[in-house]
């Protein structure tokens, strides 16, 4: 066989993969470079792999386990993510030569649904992402998570944390007689 048939074989053998896998198998990255603040585009072949499939757009699930609903349009022959995608984009600060990990995990209420990691320009992961907490939406009005501030001030009629997000308990000391007071919050 010779070198025709073997790009014969990795053609149909690209076709197998791309045709008639579990789309829940999908993974690509996309590296950030240009205008990618408003969107950005899903490679063709993973395109062409969704086409017809897509109607609701994706859900993102960011490292922090929150998930982000975004639109996808077709914009001259790409599928870009649109609607969406800019706060993502923004809550994550994402920069020039960033990296992201897109890992589809199936279907949920009838939208594909990726995992993300995201990596800084040296290669790391961005830890900043781990921690980061959408907006709450209660009653049609947005309100940011409650947030307390750190002091050593004796004044403990105010909160005294920065824990946002954070799963331990705050907690606030005060001197008493030289003795240090621990008060719990709950």
């Amino acid at each position: 066989m010779g070198e025709k048939g073997c790009e014969s074989c990795r053609e149909w053998q690209e076709h197998c993969y791309r045709e008639h896998m579990d789309v829940s198998r999908i993974r690509f990255f996309r590296l950030m470079t240009g205008d990618f603040a408003h969107g950005i585009s899903i490679p063709e072949k993973v395109a062409d792999r969704f086409s017809g499939q897509i109607t609701k757009g994706f859900n993102l699930k960011a490292p922090s386990g929150e998930t982000w609903r975004v639109s996808v349009e077709k914009v001259a022959d790409e599928l870009i993510l649109m609607s969406g995608w800019e706060d993502f984009a923004k809550a994550h600060e994402l920069q020039e030569n960033d990296l992201l990990f897109f890992t589809c995990n199936g279907r949920c209420n009838g939208s594909f649904s990726f995992d993300v990691l995201i990596f800084d320009a040296s290669g790391c992961e961005k830890v900043s992402c781990f921690f980061i907490g959408k907006k709450n939406s209660i009653g049609g009005q947005t309100q940011n998570a409650e947030q307390y501030h750190l002091s050593d001030s004796e004044d403990t009629s105010t909160p005294s944390t920065f824990l946002v997000g954070s799963p331990h308990k705050a907690s606030t000391s005060k001197k008493l007689n030289g003795k240090t007071k621990t008060n719990p919050r709950a």
